[in-house]
């Protein structure tokens, strides 16, 4: 099939192309990306042969895979502009891998995405942590996940996770509860955020500084194999991998081959030899894995000191009873208020007054413990 050069058009396989030269570079990277057929890899090598997305359109009919250049050629470009139309009305950006604010770590990898939708600021302090798990977690796996998402975040670590529910949401709020940054990851478009009982926490999110990221398109849905491809975002972004609880099958398993095949370090954290939550992790140390025992081992392979723990508070009455009550093994509050002798109620106010302060931080399940500051 053959093309036929009409000016600032191209007739090819019975579609017209329009080439304005005015027409946003960025369009036809959307349009390329979004072209069935065209993985990451397959774009890189279309752009190194032809110098641009826009150059791959024009020679669509000098392609020696003739399918794939009718699928170039046959693309609706409004679609591509309809996309950069949501994308500001969203207020999100839409990011290249030759953009400077493409994430470093990812960009090394032929196989990462061409292009990031991303709503927020996606640019992660000078380390980066994934910190990732099951979405059916043990209370122990929420407290370590609550644990060593404080500790990475307070050393100035940001913490990127896949949003899903479980491990992945508890490593996300307790970077915000920190104080810190963490970026999401997810398998749809920004306007399809999932799981939906998380849009409040994703907001919250991108209003902290922090950032949702997605290779998808606006209006991709969250269909189960996207995640699986977002899972090499995850840990292409991190600086390293941490895997607090997965079981057998376990999205969180692939996240750690990615990494493993990335060159980069993978942590997780044992558990009980009967727990299926920890079938996962205990198999990923058997074969090699790293074993975190503590943030301390995290921050270490970083290059991190672990920062020094705050003088005692200056506190006073009950305030003062309680912390000193505390430790860093968390406490329920009815064992709180039977040790001190002080009515539930009253103590809650008293915690929420501790962990406004920055003393105390509180962790699923009403169960308390001192800050790691």
């Amino acid at each position: 099939m053959d093309s036929e050069s009409l000016g600032n058009l191209t007739l090819y396989g019975g579609f017209l192309i329009i080439h304005s030269e005015m027409q946003d570079e960025l369009v036809w990277w959307v349009a390329l990306h979004m072209v069935r057929g065209v993985g990451p890899v397959q774009f890189r090598s279309l752009c190194d042969d032809y110098g641009s997305p826009r150059e791959v359109f024009r020679n669509a009919g000098r392609l020696k895979n003739r399918n794939l250049g009718e699928a170039i050629a046959g693309f609706d470009l409004k679609r591509a502009e309809r996309q950069l139309k949501v994308a500001s009305e969203y207020g999100a950006a839409i990011i290249t891998y030759e953009d400077d604010a493409y994430p470093a770590n990812l960009r090394q990898f032929e196989y990462s995405p061409p292009l990031l939708f991303v709503l927020g600021d996606e640019k992660s302090g000078e380390k980066s942590v994934a910190i990732v798990g099951t979405r059916k977690p043990t209370s122990y796996g929420l407290r370590q996940a609550a644990r060593f998402a404080e500790a990475v975040t307070e050393s100035g670590c940001s913490v990127i996770s896949g949003g899903a529910r479980g491990i992945d949401t508890q490593a996300h709020v307790a970077a915000l509860r920190a104080g810190g940054k963490t970026i999401v990851v997810l398998g749809s478009g920004l306007d399809r955020p999932y799981p939906r009982e998380n849009r409040k926490l994703f907001d919250e999110i991108v209003g902290s500084g922090g950032a949702i990221v997605t290779e998808f398109p606006f209006g991709t849905k969250p269909y189960p194999c996207n995640f699986l491809r977002r899972n090499r975002i995850i840990s292409g972004m991190a600086d390293l991998l941490v895997v607090v609880e997965a079981g057998r099958r376990s999205g969180a398993l692939n996240t750690a081959s990615w990494a493993q095949a990335q060159g980069k370090e993978v942590f997780a954290l044992p558990g009980p030899v009967d727990s299926k939550a920890s079938f996962g992790t205990n198999s990923l140390i058997k074969r090699g894995a790293m074993l975190a025992q503590s943030p301390g081992d995290i921050l270490f392979a970083l290059g991190i000191s672990r920062p020094q723990r705050k003088l005692e508070p200056d506190l006073r009455g009950t305030e003062k009873k309680i912390y000193e009550c505390l430790s860093e093994e968390p406490l329920h509050v009815d064992q709180i208020a039977r040790k001190l002798s002080i009515e539930v109620v009253d103590l809650l106010v008293y915690l929420l007054s501790l962990e406004l302060k920055g003393y105390v931080v509180q962790l699923p399940g009403k169960y308390f413990r001192r800050s790691t500051l």
